[in-house]
């Protein structure tokens, strides 16, 4: 009897540990996505209930609702572009952003955390690039943010001012805190120079100065893992395409002297998803758009749900790119494990001028904590 019962026993902690070994569970799982671009006919529609957002993100959504288990959702921007609509259509366009986010979480989830990064073409869509623009088509936190993240404390946020033409200045959120299963998240949206003018690629050097306050106050010893979130790359960044990193300034220099002091510190970014021709995506590689700087911290490419040039841009369904890839953050005690999906195709793409084979399972990347 006593045999039988050590056998149950180890029998249990097989199973229990996998083999002996112990089970392995992150400390906190997100999904980070970018570039949707709901844009053209699929938001400038006549009627307000006619408004759609980008198939690619909906479905994106609904395969990570299936295939993992996230505890946050990371939106790293341009939500929409290339066309001037009205307000109550933009407003349409945050609705459904907000029911669609909620539908990559675990049934069940109460209160899921999404991050919305602005974008350099957010703002666009008000006014497609002039002033004065008749609102502030980036503001995401009032809604959906606040009621799914959370309220920003004073000291957690920084706001700016931009001109607007011969109106009143506009009041913009220019970088925000949030504290989600224990890991710092930084953000800093595209700020009061993307809002006059998409192609702006800068940030100011006050919302720089504020970014690197706040990662000394949570920091303050260089030891803590930090996910900062910035839409655009910084220069020099491995595989980035030439004209589509932050302009290599004084805020900039800022900004990156400022992340240097944290070692463990990653950084995500969207944006670069120019065309087949420069492999603006990842075909079978991470280290493809991995930046790993002197002082220890990284940078990551998080994939696009609409990469250009592999689309006709305006037919919600029919236009989605072939290739559609979103970046999983997985944090353990001991390191970062990243992987990219891809949610599109496999194979060969066709016709282009490059036709790269993308594997089916991008093998994932580790960063020790």
């Amino acid at each position: 009897m006593r045999s039988f019962c050590a056998l149950i026993f180890c029998t249990v902690c097989c199973v229990c540990n996998v083999c002996g070994q112990k089970i392995d569970k992150p400390l906190l799982t997100f999904a980070c996505l970018s570039d949707i671009h709901s844009q053209q006919s699929m938001i400038s529609a006549s009627r307000v209930q006619d408004v759609r957002l980008r198939t690619s993100f909906i479905n994106t959504l609904k395969s990570i609702h299936q295939s993992e288990r996230i505890d946050a959702l990371v939106l790293c921007g341009d939500y929409t572009s290339d066309v001037t609509i009205p307000q109550a259509n933009w407003l349409r366009v945050r609705e459904l952003m907000a029911q669609a986010t909620v539908t990559a979480f675990p049934t069940g989830a109460r209160h899921p955390p999404v991050l919305y990064a602005v974008g350099n073409h957010d703002y666009e869509v008000a006014n497609f690039d002039k002033l004065p623009k008749p609102y502030v088509a980036g503001d995401f936190y009032p809604y959906p943010m606040m009621q799914q993240t959370g309220r920003l404390k004073d000291s957690d946020c920084f706001y700016e001012y931009a001109p607007n033409g011969d109106r009143d200045s506009v009041r913009l959120l220019a970088a925000y805190h949030y504290k989600i299963g224990g890991i710092h998240f930084v953000v800093q949206n595209c700020g009061k120079y993307f809002f006059a003018n998409a192609w702006d690629y800068q940030n100011s050097i006050e919302s720089c100065q504020w970014v690197e306050r706040k990662l000394r106050e949570i920091d303050p010893k260089g030891r803590k893992t930090i996910i900062y979130i910035n839409h655009l790359p910084l220069p020099g960044t491995v595989g980035a395409t030439e004209g589509k990193t932050l302009k290599d300034n004084q805020a900039t220099r800022l900004l990156t002297r400022a992340l240097s002091q944290h070692p463990h510190l990653l950084y995500l970014y969207g944006h670069d998803h120019s065309s087949r021709k420069n492999m603006s995506y990842i075909t079978d590689q991470l280290t493809q758009r991995i930046t790993h700087y002197d002082s220890g911290f990284y940078s990551c490419f998080v994939g696009s749900m609409r990469y250009n040039s592999l689309d006709s841009n305006a037919t919600p369904g029919v236009a989605d790119s072939p290739i559609i890839q979103a970046l999983i953050v997985k944090v353990y005690k001991d390191r970062i494990e990243l992987k990219m999906n891809n949610y599109g195709q496999t194979g060969t793409l066709h016709g282009a001028a490059i036709s790269p084979t993308l594997v089916h399972d991008i093998p994932p990347f580790t960063i020790s904590r």
